[in-house]
């Protein structure tokens, strides 16, 4: 299938399709476990913001992580629909907000075939047009005091090769001072990053000043992180 039409260059391709909203799936991606400070507190509040933001279409849900998954699912509980008669129409019957899925004990264990499940499943169902958008929260993970909340858009795809990010909060003091405290709890030193070495390299070719965020030697950090059990799109850049 060509992407484009190559004379009116309108998307041919049905991940490139574009409706109305009216059904929309959110993915939220959280820890199975707490003791990380505001980590998954702040992924669900989060959660709610957008819901607020999409007050009047029909919403699925599908978590990552158990922590997301008990507290959508007692904020939003699941029933089969009451049908009061034959003239009652589907769209009337189903919730507003509806867990449809839900994926506990896979964070410390995410391989492709898992991953490849979801997404397969994901995109069959835009693409036979029982959703109309995919949404994807989750929490960016730099370092344990450089944290961001995405909500990214997954389909429909707007651009190729880039990411369509709809909302990205970073952690306030409040946030990072939580989360200092909950890597002292688990046992993971907080050091000073020397710098001295690479500004003076950088004084060598006057270049402006950076900041660069350093990570914790990967034995304590998988100390620290075994707590929350996510790492769902941590990045592995170091400076």
């Amino acid at each position: 299938v060509e992407i484009y039409d190559p004379v009116t260059g309108e998307p041919r391709h049905p991940l490139l399709a574009q409706r109305p909203e009216n059904d929309v799936l959110l993915i939220v991606v959280t820890g199975d476990k707490g003791l990380a400070g505001a980590f998954n507190t702040n992924i669900l509040k989060a959660a709610l913001r957008f819901l607020q933001t999409k007050e009047g279409k029909n919403i699925e849900i599908e978590t990552i992580g158990r922590k997301g998954r008990d507290f959508l699912r007692r904020r939003y509980p699941t029933s089969e629909p009451e049908k009061s008669g034959p003239e009652k129409s589907e769209s009337q019957e189903r919730p507003a907000i509806a867990i449809v899925g839900e994926q506990v004990g896979v964070l410390n264990k995410v391989d492709y075939a898992m991953a490849s499940e979801l997404a397969g499943r994901v995109i069959d169902r835009y693409s036979n047009g029982e959703i109309d958008s995919v949404y994807l929260l989750y929490n960016e993970f730099k370092s344990m005091i450089a944290q961001r909340l995405i909500v990214e858009q997954v389909l429909p795809i707007e651009q190729i090769g880039e990411a369509a990010v709809r909302q990205a909060e970073e952690m306030g003091l409040k946030e990072k001072k939580q989360a200092l405290e909950a890597a002292r709890e688990a046992g993971v030193g907080i050091r000073p990053a020397d710098t001295r070495d690479i500004d003076a390299a950088a004084a060598k070719f006057a270049t402006a000043p950076v900041d660069y965020i350093y990570e914790q030697p990967p034995e304590e950090e998988s100390r620290f992180f075994g707590r929350c059990k996510n790492p769902w799109r941590q990045s592995t850049q170091h400076a």
